[in-house]
């Protein structure tokens, strides 16, 4: 392991002591790129975790501007390994790492139920140049890991769109598998329905294994007068959340004088059939 931060380095010594590792880690305290030129050795191997922020603390989005840049320094890691591992920022975009990074085998979303945390690329010096990556999805949530394999959006067949009815379920996808796209793919894939293309919600008449959060509709209703008069007059308690919709979720939360919390959900969608919509849902 080479930190250049000397409080970093000896975190790292304390930690694999700690994990009982210690005859098994070595920690160098230095710069990477100044060891990597100085040193013959091979590697099957080269994890690379660039530092995210600069010199004034401002965080950094582009893997250009991350300290070390991966991408400058591919020529020097292809000279002792055979496979580089980056982990990146997950604001990042995905075919843009792979575009820069060439020669990329496999790009790994990861986050929790809440969450996306990294987006991970795997560059394999042996592949062709711009050869195509499997995209992967991990979500790590409470006693379970969901490892997705994501698959090309050209041979989905077309969204069905389907306004939302009561009794059906809604699904929204874990944050690292919205962060994936490939919308199609995932409606293709869990045989499910959409409200709109660009909503980014699932549909089904009943409960299915689904990689996300997922809600029975308790009530639906068109966004006119007349459900904002409904849904006021209850005081509902209730987590918002807006889709494609033209007010933010605390601005409806206040027009329909909802109070946050609970384990209710209320949607404010635009659907594709039925226009702009509420959803008030319970978890399944």
């Amino acid at each position: 392991a080479i930190e250049r931060r000397p409080e970093a380095a000896a975190a790292a010594v304390a930690n694999a002591c700690a994990l009982r590792l210690s005859d098994r880690m070595e920690v160098i305290c230095t710069d990477s790129t100044e060891w990597l030129a100085d040193t013959a050795a091979t590697f099957d191997c080269i994890f690379i975790d660039p530092a995210r922020r600069d010199n004034l603390g401002r965080r950094c989005y582009s893997l250009a501007d991350c300290s070390p840049d991966v991408g400058a320094l591919l020529p020097q890691l292809r000279a002792h390994t055979g496979k580089v591992v980056v982990k990146a920022s997950p604001m990042l975009d995905a075919e843009a790492v792979a575009h820069q990074l060439q020669q990329v085998s496999d790009i790994y979303l990861i986050g929790t139920a809440t969450e996306c945390k990294e987006l991970v690329a795997v560059v394999n010096f042996s592949l062709p140049a711009s050869t195509p990556f499997r995209l992967h999805t991990v979500t790590v949530t409470r006693g379970a890991t969901s490892h997705i394999t994501i698959g090309d959006d050209t041979h989905a067949t077309a969204m069905p769109y389907v306004a939302p009815q009561t009794g059906m379920v809604i699904y929204e996808p874990y944050p690292a598998l919205m962060k994936a796209g490939h919308y199609r793919w995932i409606a293709d894939h869990y045989n499910v329905t959409v409200p709109d293309p660009n909503t980014h919600l699932f549909l089904s008449d009943r409960p299915i294994d689904f990689p996300g959060k997922a809600y029975k509709i308790v009530e639906s209703m068109d966004f006119d007068k007349r459900a904002v008069k409904e849904i006021a007059s209850q005081r509902i308690k209730a987590n918002v959340a807006t889709r494609n919709f033209p007010l933010d979720a605390p601005s409806l939360a206040r027009r329909l004088k909802i109070s946050e919390g609970g384990d209710m959900h209320l949607y404010g969608i635009r659907t594709s059939a039925r226009g702009l919509m509420l959803l008030l849902c319970k978890p399944v």
